[in-house]
């Protein structure tokens, strides 16, 4: 193994979780932050800290937040990261640069190479490369979740960026998946969003339930056991393929109505814009589906 030097910009749960980890497998990692308080315990510790950006290192990972307002990104953390970065980067041997962030498709090379770019007077790809490598972390269990990982995803800006990625993760000995920036920055976006569909769904069938006088976790537990739809992880993944056949339009029909008919109306929304969103995709993809009904 090739001991890297690395430098987590942002130390907050990712970017320690992410820190601590590289140090587990022995790669030499300095932890930067604006926040002393941040840094001091880490410091306690014994690792190593900066309240500026290092200069020669092999790789820098960014772990700064991408909060929202009113709706709305916002990446003032990340241009600030990146200028930073950028400026101590200047006239230094090639290193890459990592989003660990959670950034729309198209931030990292429409936003962050730009500023990079411009703070370093640098080019991408011949002076420094660009990586994007969404994490998957639990905040309860981050430091667990980083290093028991199964695989690592890394968009690359081009092999030789991604080539340095396979060097830092090669103690895991896992599969390091290799895509465009802007495809793993749409999976992580894939994932979270997701999760947060499916949480939203189970809560409303737990609404339903407990109308009904029935035991909602016992019920959720064994559909999640036994249903085929969640028992295969592949099952509806694919785009370009509405749902159809003599079940799912009618059912979906049906329980919106249930919903409607039984004082739980406001929780019928989700699933009456999934049967147009259906729809939808039929008509673009020139499926036929049963029209049963309108919603």
């Amino acid at each position: 193994m090739i001991e890297m030097k690395v430098q987590i910009v942002g130390s907050g749960v990712v970017g320690q979780a992410t820190g601590r980890g590289l140090c587990v497998k022995g790669h030499d990692v300095t932890f930067v932050d604006i926040n002393a308080d941040v840094l001091r315990p880490l410091h306690e510790s014994g690792y190593k800290v900066s309240m500026s950006i290092v200069k020669d290192v092999d790789a820098t990972l960014i772990s700064v937040p991408t909060p929202t307002a009113r709706g709305r990104l916002v990446t003032d953390y990340i241009e600030a990261a990146s200028k930073s970065v950028g400026r101590a980067i200047s006239g230094g041997d090639y290193q890459v640069v990592v989003m660990r962030s959670t950034v729309p498709p198209g931030t990292v090379e429409d936003v962050v190479i730009p500023i990079l770019e411009d703070a370093s007077g640098m080019t991408v790809g011949r002076d420094f490369g660009v990586c994007m490598n969404p994490e998957f972390l639990i905040a309860k269990t981050a430091d667990e979740d980083f290093l028991n990982a199964k695989s690592f995803i890394v968009g690359e800006y081009d092999a030789r960026s991604g080539g340095v990625m396979d060097e830092m993760y090669r103690p895991w000995d896992v599969p390091v998946i290799h895509m465009p920036i802007k495809a793993a920055e749409l999976l992580k976006y894939t994932s979270n969003v997701f999760g947060a569909l499916k949480i939203t769904y189970f809560n409303i069938i737990g609404k339903v339930a407990e109308g009904l006088g029935l035991e909602a976790r016992t019920l959720v537990e064994t559909v999640a056991e036994h249903s085929h739809v969640l028992q295969n992880p592949k099952y509806g993944i694919y785009p370009g393929q509405p749902y159809g056949g003599m079940c799912f339009p009618k059912d979906t029909l049906a329980f919106i109505e249930y919903l409607r008919s039984n004082g739980t109306a406001k929780y019928s929304t989700l699933f009456e814009a999934m049967h147009q969103i259906n729809h939808s995709i039929a008509k673009d993809t020139n499926v036929t589906i049963p029209e049963y009904a309108e919603v």
